[in-house]
């Protein structure tokens, strides 16, 4: 581009190796919090993560479309109007959101993919090639070059501080992004005592007002979306893996939400717990028990006061930590005289240990995503058997009711009765899901598996045995490391679902 042309009129911008740097560094910060954001608020999956990466890329894209197009002083318009619009995150779009979700889930889709194509990403991405004009044609290094580098520094400088920062809590992530965004943008209008002044009193309102907002926004989302009475947000973390939100009702109740999607708080999901837990250690009392997941830690309760030792494999560190402090009353793990928590991926840690148990319970969400579907897998299962004791039971929920018409809980069966000579299957009469109790031929009877089941439901149950079980799964494929079709299939339909039919 010529430098005289039009959009080029105007003062030159200071400092750009600076800025471009200070870019980087709060691109990355927004991308680590604004993805965990807007997955929570479309209740995400890989897909939706997908869909979003899609649409903030295609923001950068249109940022750089425009660049060559807009004056210097389009520009730092846009660098105020980008810091008016941040300063509002990510509380004005749970608001906006939320309120969407209530007419159409589909319009929330399309307000959150929105967000982060322009709202988010496009200015970021006008300010390289401007940059790279204005110093065309001067002597020195190749503009290019020394430019992208600088911004590529700051990138890698911002994973840092995300390292650093993100354990410190929303409030310390968020917070370090406004002050780098604010600087950015006085960098951009000049560097002028009234840019500097106007972007340090917005950041100090940030501050000032974050908790009332964050609350009342977290409450607003989760109050329109499952809806909730009255919620009040107790703990908030970004993981590395998730958002984790524990908020409560007006009725003391506690609820667990992963990524948006509700991990504990109903009845059923307490009674959960007790099946998938008290059925297998009543068949296997006193013995070693390994627990994969385990979210509310409610689990540990039920298995530690009859087991010889329990181990809980849990991969994220935020997940545990608000268990520890908020989910006491359920989980009891101050009595847990005899528990071991471990932080890893699960399946690096039932591959590497040496150590054989009595019972694995897998107390995982459905198979809604490739990374929890990986542990319903033939492969997984197969790891699983190998660390069982003689007589070893695996307890695992089939995440739906074990009919032929129902595909999850077939697709977990199919892993299963590939791995284990003897499954077999129960569905309590008001939970609304089906279980399974896996193990060799010896491990239990189907007399004493109905004989604990029992024990829990005390009343009447469906019970299938291992013909009965391989029966109704037939031929279904199940889920393996290569093939994870299913649980890509499943997120699939329920954008689809939640897109064009508006379904939460």
């Amino acid at each position: 581009m010529n430098r005289s042309d039009p959009p080029l009129q105007g003062a030159p911008f200071a400092f750009p190796r600076l800025t471009l740097f200070l870019a980087g560094f709060a691109l990355i910060l927004l991308q680590f919090f604004m993805i965990r954001e807007i997955s929570a608020l479309l209740k995400g999956t890989e897909i939706v993560i997908l869909m979003v990466t899609v649409a903030y890329f295609t923001g950068s894209s249109v940022g750089y479309g425009l660049a060559p197009h807009l004056s210097r002083r389009g520009v730092r318009i846009g660098a105020a109007a980008t810091l008016l619009i941040h300063l509002t995150l990510p509380f004005s779009l749970r608001w906006i959101g939320g309120w969407a979700a209530d007419y159409s889930f589909g319009a929330t889709y399309a307000i959150a993919l929105f967000v982060a194509a322009f709202l988010l990403s496009s200015f970021f991405s006008l300010l390289l090639p401007r940059f790279i004009d204005q110093a065309a044609g001067g002597e020195g290094d190749d503009p290019l070059l020394s430019l992208y580098s600088a911004e590529l520094a700051g990138a890698v400088a911002g994973a840092g501080a995300i390292w650093l920062v993100a354990p410190h809590g929303p409030f310390a992530i968020t917070l370090l992004y406004e002050i780098v965004m604010a600087a950015v943008t006085a960098l951009v209008m000049g560097n002028g005592p009234l840019s500097v002044a106007a972007a340090l009193a917005g950041v100090a309102g940030y501050a000032l007002f974050f908790s009332p907002l964050w609350d009342g926004s977290l409450a607003y989302y989760y109050a329109r979306l499952y809806p909730l009475r009255d919620p009040v947000p107790l703990y908030s973390a970004y993981s590395p893996y998730q958002k984790v939100d524990i908020v409560e009702s007006a009725r003391g109740r506690r609820y667990i939400f992963l990524d948006g999607l509700q991990n504990y708080g109903d009845v059923d999901l307490s009674a959960f717990n007790a099946y998938l837990t008290g059925v297998p250690t009543t068949l296997n009392p006193q013995g070693k028990v390994l627990i994969i997941g385990s979210g509310s830690m409610e689990s540990v309760a039920a298995a530690s006061p009859v087991s010889a030792s329990v181990t809980t494999v849990e991969i994220d560190a935020a997940v545990l930590a608000g268990a520890r402090r908020w989910m006491a009353d359920v989980n009891k793990l101050e009595r847990a005289t005899n528990w071991t928590p471990v932080i890893d991926d699960a399946k690096r840690y039932v591959g590497a240990t040496d150590e054989r148990y009595d019972i694995v319970i897998l107390d995982i969400p459905a198979p809604l995503s490739i990374q929890v579907g990986l542990l319903y897998s033939e492969d997984f299962f197969r790891l699983v058997r190998s660390r069982l004791a003689p007589g070893g039971i695996l307890s695992v929920t089939l995440a739906g009711t074990f009919e032929p018409d129902e595909p999850t809980a077939r697709t977990v069966a199919a892993g299963l009765i590939r791995v284990f000579p003897q499954v077999v299957a129960y569905t309590p009469t008001w939970t609304g899901r089906s279980f399974a109790l896996a193990g060799e031929k010896d491990a239990f009877t189907p007399e004493e598996a109905k004989e604990a089941v029992y024990g829990v439901e005390k009343g009447e149950f469906s019970f299938y045995d291992d013909a009965e079980v391989r029966a109704i799964t037939g031929d279904k494929r199940p889920m393996t490391y290569d093939d994870m079709r299913y649980p890509v299939k499943r997120s699939m339909r329920r954008v689809i679902v939640r897109t064009w039919m508006g379904d939460r």
